[in-house]
């Protein structure tokens, strides 16, 4: 299983769906949404809104092997994270964001391995769902 291949095992086995996959010699990127989450965004919001607080966005650098993502999601209810994968090591590579326009909670993961970026998937869908 490639390295992209995997990303996606990982994103669809945490019940995320797959929007949109593209795979170049240099990186993959895959934008997935949480349906549930998405349907009730788009119920308060609408569907543009919706788009733009569920979509979340991973790139796999081929070249360095790291994930930079980008995890976004309607904030729904009290959100702890820890966070204790990205400061792991060499890494303190997330920043959290929330915006006040929109219940929407964001993580920017930048250059962390691809298990790093499992850890901080997981940490987010304990906080969300």
């Amino acid at each position: 299983m490639g390295t992209c291949d995997l990303i996606l095992h990982e994103i669809r086995n945490r019940g995320f769906k797959v929007t949109y996959k593209d795979e170049d010699e240099d990186k993959c990127v895959v934008n997935f949404i949480d349906e549930r989450l998405y349907r009730r965004a788009k119920e308060k919001f609408g569907e543009d809104d919706a788009k733009w607080i569920s979509t979340s966005t991973v790139i796999y650098n081929k070249k360095k092997g790291f994930v930079n993502a980008n995890l976004v999601a309607p904030l729904e209810k009290f959100c702890e994270l820890y966070l204790d994968e990205c400061c792991m090591g060499k890494f303190n590579a997330c920043r959290l964001d929330v915006d006040p326009d929109y219940p929407r909670i964001g993580l920017e993961i930048k250059g962390v391995p691809i298990e790093n970026f499992k850890w901080a998937l997981d940490d987010f869908i304990n906080c969300v769902r």
